[in-house]
């Protein structure tokens, strides 16, 4: 599905709007205002018939629906949602779309953001709001990371997390590039248990160690499969 800021921000602001605004039935036999998910619907709809938004290229209408409902249920999802923001402005600082010699790679950080989205989803630091799927959260990712991409003002590092995971990668791969796993592993595991255990990251009570190590673990491959294919020695 091809994204981009002008798709992203109006789905978003339909989605508000719908929760802002007042129920009210709509005229043509259209309910617009018997639920959210209704109201978005009718929002988006409206927004292509009067040309506020375009529709992308090969997305049907009910998937542009669809997504703006999901986008929806992203927002209101409290824990997911920030997670999701803090993933999208870390990639955007440490992994760009682009290659070492400064030629685009967009395919390389859309790699990146999903396979660090569905590491999350596997060990259970997030989990999908109801009726959205683990696609539309890789997209809603993927289209908040591409806004951050255009930020040219001065801003924080949040990459700084990233490019600690890459330091072990850095260290534990030989002259030939090939990466130990084995000592990324243990060495990322003992790294998370300290940190846990010093209290520098905190994990809620239904969450292992284990899994915080593992998505951890995701999270360096993310990164590997990244520089590979930006042919990147380093974050």
């Amino acid at each position: 599905m091809k994204r981009g800021f002008t798709r992203f921000v109006p789905l978003v602001v339909l989605a508000i709007s719908a929760v802002a605004l007042p129920l009210h039935a709509q005229g043509n036999g259209n309910f617009c205002g018997s639920s959210q998910t209704m109201a978005v619907k009718c929002y988006v709809r409206n927004a292509l018939e009067t040309s506020t938004v375009n529709l992308p290229s090969g997305v049907t209408t009910q998937q542009y629906q669809a997504y703006g409902v999901a986008v929806l249920r992203i927002l209101q999802s409290g824990h997911t949602y920030f997670m999701v923001l803090g993933t999208s402005a870390a990639i955007s600082d440490a992994m760009p779309p682009g290659n070492s010699d400064g030629s685009a790679n967009q395919a390389a950080q859309d790699a990146a953001v999903n396979s660090i989205v569905d590491a999350a989803l596997t060990n259970g630091l997030i989990t999908l709001p109801s009726n959205v799927t683990e696609s539309q959260v890789q997209e809603f990712a993927r289209d908040t990371t591409d806004k951050m991409d255009t930020n040219d003002g001065p801003s924080f590092s949040p990459g700084g997390v990233l490019r600690l995971i890459d330091s072990y990668l850095v260290t534990y791969t030989d002259s030939n590039g090939i990466v130990d796993w084995t000592s990324v592993n243990s060495a990322m595991n003992t790294a998370v248990t300290n940190m846990i255990s010093s209290g520098m990251v905190k994990i809620p009570a239904s969450m292992t160690v284990a899994q915080m190590s593992q998505f951890a673990v995701g999270v360096a491959q993310a990164i590997e499969t990244y520089k590979t294919a930006t042919n990147r020695k380093s974050l």
